[in-house]
This record gives C-alpha cells, sequence and structure tokens, in this order.
C-alpha cells in the first residue's frame, strides 16, 4: 500500500507532510547543496540562504532569487506556491518612500 502524497509529482522523492509544503531545508537535506554556491549563483549573501534554511523571513527578491537557482540545477519547478518560505512583511510597504 503507497501512502505517500503524490500532490507534488515533481517532489516525489521527498514526500510531503500532510497539510505543509516543503522548504528550502527539506530541498537541502534531500540534496545537500551547498548553500555558499547557491548564493553566489543567486547573486546574494550568503546570511540570506543561511536565513532561508534557517525558515527566518527574507525579501521577496531574496527568496525568488534562491528559488529560481535551485530549480535550474534541481531541474524542477520551485516557486512560493510550492515551497514555504517566510517573507518580511514590511517587503512591499515603504521601499523607496523615506525620501525628505
Amino acid at each position: 500500500m503507497n501512502v505517500q502524497d503524490t500532490t507534488h509529482n515533481e517532489m516525489s522523492l521527498f514526500p510531503t507532510l500532510v497539510g505543509r509544503r516543503l522548504t528550502v531545508l527539506d530541498l537541502f537535506l534531500q540534496y545537500r547543496f551547498d548553500a555558499y554556491s547557491i548564493a553566489i549563483l543567486a547573486e546574494i549573501p550568503e546570511a540570506i540562504v543561511t536565513q532561508i534554511l534557517s525558515y527566518q523571513p527574507v525579501h521577496l527578491d531574496d527568496a525568488t532569487r534562491v528559488l529560481t537557482i535551485l530549480s535550474q540545477l534541481l531541474h524542477q519547478n520551485y516557486t512560493l506556491d510550492n515551497l514555504d518560505v517566510p517573507l518580511l512583511q514590511e517587503q512591499e510597504e515603504g521601499l523607496g518612500k523615506q525620501d525628505s
């Protein structure tokens, strides 16, 4: 009897838990990619990749860059719709509006 969740066929090697999307840490545990290399390819500081792996909120642009690189390297389509990445709430508010 197969009890594996087949909702995410592109991630079938690493079944999802019921009611929860995978995180970048889940991908790291499965594929063991190098955070420094991801940071270099995404053109962001390594600390941002570490934040994502630690499930700490990051800016939307940084999250998107990391997911784009992971998608390319792992031949998948990782997005904010199918991976759980916490985003900074103030990210959309007030950027560039601090001109005096």
